[in-house]
C-alpha cells in the first residue's frame, strides 16, 4: 500500500516549467501521460492493498482479504470496468458537445464548459460508487476519448482551456491548504513522528528516486520503439521529475482518517498510518524542494530546453513583425495633434523596438507618413 501511494506523481509544477522554457512537445506528452497512467494504477493498487491492511486489523466488516489470483481479478475488473464507464460517458459528452456546437452563441459555450465538469464528477461517482470500478481510470479515459473525438466541437477553445486551468489551480490550492495543512495541524498533538524517522525519510527518498530511474530505464528499449518514441535525455528527465503531490497525499490522508475513525487504538493501526502520512508528506516536500528546484538546470544541461532552428526562425520572424507593428502604430500616433509635443527620448526608453532606431531613422519614418 505504501508503494502504491508513492507511485502517484504530480506533473503540474513540471509542466509549468516545460511551458516556460519551451521544452519539446513530446517531452510534455511523456510527463503528462506517464502521470495519468501512474495515478490511475496507483489508486487501483491502493484500493486493493488498503482493503488487505484494514482486514489485517481484525475489525469485523472492515477490509477484505485478497490472494494473488483474486488481486489480479480485482485489478483488471477495476481498470477495464473503469475504462468502459469512461468510454460510455465520453460518448454522452461528445453528443452534448455536438448538439451545442454553435460558435456564435456564448450561452451554449458556457453550457459546454458546464457539461465537461459535470461529466467529470458524474463519471467518477458512477465508476467508483455505483460500479465498484476505478473512478480515476474512468475520468482519464473519458477525457482522452472526448479530446480525440470532441475537441473540434468545442465552441470557444480559449474559454474551455482557461476554465480548466483555473479549476485545476483552485482545487490544488484547496487540497494543499485545507486538506493537507488542516490534517497536519489537527494531528500535531500526536507525537508519533520520531527523530529517527527523519533519517528513514532521507533513505526512503533516495530509494524512491533510484527505483523510479531503474523502472523507466528498464523499459527504455520498449518505449524508444513505440508511440512517439523517446530519448535517453527525456527518460532521464522524466525519471528525475517524478514529483509527489496531490494524489499521494490525499491517499495517505484517506487511509489515516479511515483507520483513525474505525480502528481507534488498535495495535499497529493508527500509529502506523500516522507515520505513513508523515513519510508521504515528507517525500512530497523533498521532491518539491530538490527535484523541482533542480529540474530547470537539468533541462538545460540535457539540452532539452534548447530551441530548435525552426522555432528560432518562427520567434525571430514574429519579433520582426511585432517591432514593425509597434513602430508603425507609434508613428501614426504622432500624427495626432495631442501627441505632437511628446519627449521622444522618454518614450524611446520605455518602448524596446524604438531603442533599435536612432532619431534620424525615426524622423525619416515620420516624414514618410
Amino acid at each position: 500500500m505504501f508503494g502504491a501511494i508513492l507511485s502517484a506523481t504530480d506533473p503540474v509544477a513540471v509542466n509549468a516549467l516545460l511551458n516556460e522554457v519551451g521544452a519539446p512537445p513530446r517531452l510534455k506528452t511523456h510527463v503528462a501521460g506517464e502521470s495519468l497512467l501512474n495515478d490511475g494504477s496507483s489508486i487501483i493498487f491502493y484500493s486493493i492493498f488498503s482493503e488487505m491492511y484494514l482486514h489485517e486489523l481484525g475489525i469485523p466488516g472492515l477490509g477484505e482479504a485478497h490472494d494473488v489470483g483474486n488481486g489480479f481479478e480485482v485489478f483488471f475488473r477495476m481498470a477495464l470496468g473503469g475504462a468502459a464507464v469512461g468510454i460510455a460517458f465520453a460518448a454522452c459528452l461528445i453528443l452534448v458537445l455536438f448538439k451545442l456546437d454553435r460558435r456564435h452563441s456564448h450561452e451554449e459555450s458556457v453550457v459546454q464548459v458546464t457539461a465537461t465538469i459535470s461529466t467529470a464528477y458524474l463519471t467518477y461517482y458512477v465508476a467508483d460508487s455505483v460500479s465498484a470500478t476505478s473512478g480515476g481510470i474512468a475520468v482519464v479515459v473519458c477525457g482522452i476519448v472526448t479530446k480525440i473525438y470532441g475537441a473540434n466541437m468545442i465552441n470557444q477553445q480559449e474559454l474551455m482551456s482557461h476554465f480548466w486551468s483555473m479549476t485545476e489551480h483552485l482545487l490544488n490550492t484547496v487540497l494543499f491548504t485545507l486538506v493537507v495543512w488542516g490534517s497536519t495541524i489537527s494531528n500535531s498533538g500526536d507525537d508519533q513522528f520520531e527523530a529517527r524517522d527523519w533519517g528513514y525519510l532521507i533513505v526512503l527518498y533516495v530509494f524512491v528516486t533510484l527505483i523510479r530511474f531503474f523502472l523507466l530505464f528498464t523499459f527504455f528499449p520498449l518505449t524508444v520503439n513505440i508511440g512517439l518514441s523517446t530519448s535517453w535525455q527525456e527518460s532521464f528527465f522524466t525519471s528525475f521529475s517524478g514529483l509527489r503531490g496531490a494524489v499521494c497525499i490525499s491517499l495517505a490522508i484517506t487511509i489515516d482518517n479511515e483507520v483513525r475513525e474505525y480502528a481507534g487504538d488498535t495495535p499497529g493501526g493508527f500509529e502506523w498510518t500516522h507515520t505513513l502520512f508523515g513519510m508521504v508528506g515528507g517525500i512530497a516536500f523533498l521532491t518539491l524542494l530538490v527535484n523541482a528546484t533542480l529540474a530547470g538546470p537539468l533541462l538545460f544541461k540535457l539540452g532539452l530546453a534548447d530551441a530548435s532552428e525552426t522555432r528560432q526562425k518562427i520567434v525571430g520572424h514574429f519579433r520582426e513583425l511585432y517591432d514593425e507593428f509597434v513602430i508603425d502604430t507609434f508613428v501614426h500616433k504622432l500624427t495626432d495633434v495631442r501627441f505632437c509635443s511628446i519627449d521622444y527620448q522618454v518614450v524611446r526608453k520605455h518602448i524596446s523596438p524604438l531603442q533599435k532606431m536612432d532619431r534620424a531613422g525615426f524622423m525619416a519614418c515620420v516624414a514618410l507618413v
